[in-house]
């Protein structure tokens, strides 16, 4: 194995499969004459010739084609490596480093918490991956030192298994958790900058969701002592230690995270030939949380923070998370609704119904009973415990439709 000394070159992907890790496939980086790295992804003649096979991505790494080198890494990848929180944990990995770390290095050091069901290892041995998960009764140590590193101070050496990363939830301090009865969840944790309690609206807002009909991650708000409190969201691509394979929607539509554009009609389009039966079900699933999403003032409902898990035959959509209003910045949705962009209106929801498989009269429908949920954000809030500043704060931005 390459030092850390040394750019690695290549890595050996594996999938897990009945408790146990498959390699799938080869990932290798060259170099283009500019210098710029450019990657190659194979899969191996094993997978390819097994009945339960399929393609980590369906559109960008098909399973039955050449795959044409990319001068970006590819996004089913990506989605298993770190997110801007993890990314910020493993830079400090290498602070000390003659180099910083490579996409390459960030997908093969990443942690065992992990999103979906890929990991990475330097040879075709099953690789062994870092741990990065928690007990839940070391929650509040835990927090505590996110908080200090967010504010810039060092890692604490006793914590030093939280700089293997995560994996989900974006840049906000966080850590995976292992509850008493063995399952996992994404444990979120209040910033000192920030303009509301994060942790209870986050969690209105996913319960408001639900009772809307919205599939959507478990959450549940915890003390962690002295007026201290942590999010937790269930992990929805974990049963205890099974895997399941995950896809976000930036991957599926072929974008990069640094792209202009992208939108929910063109989500229902990628996903439309590779949905688990008609689709018709996870299509108006997605409009509904694109109407929820306005409705609510959840402005950074970008790509990423919608995603696919795989089912038998097809992927189909996870359950909603990071869904909470959006306190500053403009009005706009971070991705086009319809004909109007990103503009948060009514008529900008229905003119683009079709590509969701409804009509007219159904989205309007489908629309109206949302808006009928939401109309009542503020009590539902307010029994979540959300305090009272934070409600006029909020109320900003909650009722544009």
């Amino acid at each position: 194995m390459n030092s850390i000394s040394d750019p690695p070159k290549r890595a050996f992907v594996f999938l897990a499969r009945a408790g146990a890790w498959t390699p799938v496939a080869l990932l290798e980086v060259g170099l283009q004459r500019e210098g710029r790295p450019h990657y190659s992804f194979s899969y191996g003649r094993k997978w390819r010739a097994r009945a339960d096979a399929f393609p980590l991505d369906p559109v960008h790494l098909p399973l039955d084609s050449a795959i044409e080198p990319s001068p970006r890494m590819f996004g089913a990848l990506l989605d298993s490596g770190p997110d801007r929180w993890g990314n910020r944990l493993l830079d400090e990995r290498f602070a000390e480093k003659a180099r910083p770390p490579t996409i390459l290095d960030r997908l093969l050091l990443a942690g065992d918490d992990r999103a979906g069901a890929l990991a990475f290892g330097p040879t075709a041995d099953a690789p062994v991956l870092r741990p990065a998960m928690v007990p839940i009764r070391d929650l509040a140590a835990v927090e505590e030192a996110m908080v200090r590193f967010d504010a810039g101070e060092r890692l604490e050496p006793d914590l030093a298994v939280l700089a293997n990363g995560t994996s989900l939830g974006g840049a906000r301090p966080k850590a995976t958790v292992r509850r008493t009865d063995g399952g996992l969840w994404l444990a979120k944790f209040r910033r000192k900058a920030d303009a509301i309690d994060v942790v209870r609206a986050e969690h209105a807002t996913m319960t408001l969701a639900a009772a809307a009909g919205l599939r959507v991650a478990d959450t549940e708000v915890v003390s962690l002592g002295a007026n201290r409190e942590a999010l937790l969201v269930r992990r929805f691509d974990r049963c205890l230690d099974d895997r399941r394979p995950y896809l976000s929607a930036l991957s599926l539509t072929g974008r990069a995270e640094t792209d202009v554009g992208g939108g929910y009609p063109e989500i229902a389009d990628a996903m439309r030939p590779h949905q688990v039966g008609s689709g018709r079900a996870d299509l108006v699933e997605l409009y509904r949380r694109m109407v929820f999403n306005v409705a609510i003032g959840n402005t950074d409902d970008h790509l990423k923070n919608h995603g696919f898990l795989r089912a038998e035959g097809g992927w189909t959509l996870s359950p909603a998370f990071d869904v909470v209003p959006t306190v500053d910045g403009d009005d706009f949705q971070a991705i086009s609704v319809g004909r109007m962009g990103t503009t948060p209106s009514r008529a900008n929801l229905l003119s683009e119904c079709g590509r969701f498989g409804l009509g007219a009269e159904d989205a309007s429908a489908i629309t109206a009973r949302i808006l009928e949920v939401t109309a009542r954000w503020r009590e539902h809030f307010a029994a979540c415990g959300v305090p009272d500043a934070d409600l006029r704060v909020i109320g900003r931005r909650v009722g544009r439709l």
